[in-house]
């Protein structure tokens, strides 16, 4: 079971999507961020009028994460496979 401390993964009772950023919980399916694309969400997070990402940076940001949701650019996590898999 994947909520199991034995197993060295928290992914909670439901699994609800596959593929993500991995943060502060796992992905079975991880996207690798940009460094443009991490530059606009922490922006976004914590907001400050001194380095507010210009608009060229943002779409940047915006066609990079693009491709990097691509499958092919995309890496498993084979621990969360294990433990998805478990019975």
């Amino acid at each position: 079971m994947y909520n199991d401390p034995g197993n060295d993964i928290n992914g909670g009772w439901s699994f609800w999507t596959w593929k993500k950023v991995p943060g502060k919980n796992p992905a079975l399916e991880a996207i690798t961020p940009t460094s443009n694309w991490v530059t606009v969400m922490n922006w976004l997070g914590a907001p400050d009028k001194k380095n507010i990402p210009s608009s060229s940076q943002s779409l940047s940001a915006l066609a990079e994460f693009v491709q990097a949701v691509r499958f092919e650019n995309n890496h498993i996590d084979s621990q969360m496979l294990a433990a998805l898999q478990q019975k």
